[in-house]
């Protein structure tokens, strides 16, 4: 089973904000985390005023929602995993974890 995460990442103070997670990520859905997201830039100290993002279609309702906070977007190259280095890095730690740790609750079941 294949599940798709959005997160966010404060490249200065390396945060990681899981969005949210799902098997499909429709467009809807895109947006309504990206709402989610520019709501809860108000709590973050930190002024936000770019997200990097690849050039994945599902994204285009996302861009529309945080250009509108006035948010600058930046997409990757295409085909260039490294110009998008801290995500990668997140994504490789997190599934490094995540195999460690689902054999043992697997195990307790």
């Amino acid at each position: 089973m294949t599940l798709y995460t959005l997160f966010f990442i404060h490249l200065k103070t390396r945060r990681v904000c899981v969005a949210g997670c799902t098997s499909y990520p429709e467009s809807a859905w895109v947006r309504q985390q990206a709402r989610n997201f520019a709501m809860r830039l108000s709590d973050i100290p930190q002024q936000c005023r770019y997200v990097i993002h690849d050039r994945d279609a599902g994204f285009a309702g996302f861009d529309w929602v945080l250009k509108a906070q006035g948010i600058k977007i930046v997409r990757t190259p295409p085909q260039a995993p490294r110009c998008n280095a801290y995500a990668e890095r997140f994504v490789r730690e997190a599934r490094h974890t995540l195999n460690k740790m689902i054999p043992y609750y697997k195990k307790a079941a």
